[in-house]
């Protein structure tokens, strides 16, 4: 699951505000953002994995943008700005992203490791090759 959470500057188109308070009334703007935002963010989020949303996340804002200003014009609403505020992963993803990296950072420990005690005999093999010639370890 992800949450978003949009940031959305509007103002009536005001040559048609009287159609507007007609239609939707005085709180126009509370009837229609919540809804065409829900439906355009589902529409844009289906697009995207969840590591696009993340990597991604100008592309998929200016899609937002796009998408919530050609609905908000059937609504005679403008809107001047839109900007994804918050972007949060539900449990199940966090806790895979965490798994994914403990895996890898224990992949790395024991690459670690090895190579640490290839040098390790590396430098016993060199210390036993130096006693053996010389009689006596440095």
């Amino acid at each position: 699951m992800v949450n978003l959470t949009l940031c959305v500057l509007s103002c009536p188109e005001f040559s048609r505000l009287p159609r507007i308070f007609q239609t939707l009334g005085l709180q126009y703007d509370e009837k229609v953002l919540p809804s065409i935002g829900n439906e355009v963010l589902k529409a844009v989020v289906v697009q995207f994995n969840a590591d696009e949303l993340l990597t991604e996340r100008p592309s998929v804002s200016a899609l937002v943008r796009e998408s919530l200003v050609r609905r908000a014009k059937d609504f005679n609403i403008v809107l001047d700005d839109v900007a994804i505020t918050h972007l949060l992963y539900g449990a199940e993803f966090s806790k895979a992203v965490e798994v994914v990296a403990l895996s890898s950072y224990e992949e790395k420990e024991e690459q670690f490791k090895e190579q640490h005690n290839q040098g390790l005999s590396i430098r016993i093999l060199l210390m036993y090759r130096f006693e053996i010639r010389y009689g006596h370890v440095c």
